[in-house]
């Protein structure tokens, strides 16, 4: 009953200071919107989940050059079966590299995404072929036929989703392949591509040389962390230093969760900006600090009447609190649906400059997991906000209040914390 009265009052006397009540809604709402929307961008960017088994223990090893993180596909063939055949912290460990190619029937000529993949990284993300099969490890000799795996997409509006396309050749850059499989509508990994063609490897490449590069992918072992396989890759990269000094100086590698594949040289700067949305909060949090502060001062003399007459002090920070419970509430409110339209709008931006096409895990939208992640904020703000004003306020001394008047000394006090805040 009284959580309810002191509701009702709370709302009354936010009703009667109109000014106070649009301003603090207003800083509120752009604090937590600004946040939220921050730190929906920044997760879709480097923190998402892979919508694919384990994949939460799917990890990439890139090469680390001059100190530089090299993005994208960056370790050379021979570097690959060197690690390949020594490694122990990857199960299931595949290869790819990203690329394009041409794709041309009769007059007919289309450019599209591609991947070159070996037919073991099919399994990092297991999928049953729509029509046909998936690439296998006979297809990444050197002396196999050449092939291709198409994607719905592709099979749907340059094919026009033919039943029997499955053995049909089409001219890959110049060269024939055979259609031996469609995937399901929505597969992509490991990029968004629509085409997936043999990866085919030398059979004994030269140290150094350049023909070729991949990424290197795979599930962490049970009971290895991303560090563990971080520190064995660097030793063989170590030891291929030591081994070829020529080729191999100041090499070494790099082993990153894959969603943070093009993530390389910003990890640093996402946690930047990760810092500085939690300052926008906290900025939004000291100035509503202040108005709650000098809200509390006007309100003294009511305080310390309650006060003398029996009110618990837990009471008066309670009922102190309302107002920005309910301040909060209407920020949120407001700032969580701005930061939803933020994130799409992110999502469009992002999807121009990548020529509509964004990895597939980046995923920019006012999800479950966020929605909740912006409640809890709310509360943390609410109570971070208010929480301290409300026992500063509650801890008057009636005694002297009411003797004195509220602009006496604890007025002064008041102005004082006003000030410095």
């Amino acid at each position: 009953m009284n959580l309810y009265a002191d509701l009702r009052y709370a709302f009354r006397l936010l009703l009667k200071t109109p000014g106070f009540t649009l301003i603090s809604i207003f800083v509120m709402a752009l604090g937590l919107g600004l946040c939220i929307n921050m730190y929906g961008t920044l997760s879709g960017l480097a923190f998402s989940k892979l919508d694919i088994p384990n994949g939460d223990r799917l990890i990439v090893v890139e090469t680390v050059e001059g100190g530089i993180e090299s993005g994208g596909s960056s370790i050379r063939v021979h570097d690959f079966l060197y690690f390949r055949d020594r490694q122990t912290s990857l199960e299931g460990l595949g290869a790819y590299r990203v690329s394009s190619a041409n794709v041309s029937t009769g007059d007919r000529s289309e450019r599209f995404d591609a991947s070159l993949v070996l037919a073991e990284t099919f399994a990092l993300s297991p999928v049953d072929p729509l029509l046909g099969r998936l690439l296998v490890p006979d297809d990444n000799a050197t002396d196999a036929a050449p092939v291709v795996v198409v994607s719905h997409a592709l099979w749907t509006l340059y094919y026009n989703a033919q039943a029997d396309i499955v053995g049909q050749q089409v001219r890959i850059d110049g060269e024939w392949h055979t259609i031996v499989g469609v995937l399901p509508e929505g597969y992509q990994f490991p990029y968004n591509q629509d085409l997936w063609l043999p990866l085919k490897l030398p059979v004994n490449p030269v140290p150094g040389e350049l023909n070729g590069v991949v990424t290197i992918t795979g599930h962490l072992k049970p009971g290895i962390t991303l560090d563990d396989a971080d520190k064995e890759f660097k030793d063989l990269a170590r030891q291929l230093e030591i081994d070829h000094p020529a080729t191999h100086s100041g090499r070494s590698t790099k082993a990153w969760p894959f969603t943070q594949i093009f993530m390389s040289n910003s990890m640093g700067i996402i946690n930047i900006m990760i810092v500085a949305s939690v300052f926008i909060l906290l900025l939004a949090c000291i100035n509503m600090g202040s108005l709650m502060v000098a809200r509390g001062s006007e309100r003294t003399k009511e305080l310390a009447v309650r006060r003398s007459l029996g009110a618990p002090r837990a009471r008066l920070v309670q009922l102190v609190m309302m107002e920005i419970l309910i301040i909060c509430a209407f920020a949120a409110i407001i700032g969580i649906p701005a930061a939803g339209l933020g994130l799409e709008y992110t999502n469009v931006a992002l999807s121009r400059l990548a020529g509509g096409r964004l990895p597939f895990w980046w995923i920019f939208e006012l999800n479950a997991d966020l929605l909740f992640a912006a409640l809890a904020l709310t509360v943390a703000t609410a109570l971070a906000t208010g929480l301290w004003p409300a026992i500063k306020a509650s801890g008057v001394d009636c005694v002297a209040v009411l003797r004195e008047g509220t602009r006496s000394g604890q007025g002064r006090k008041m102005s004082r914390l006003i000030r410095t805040l």
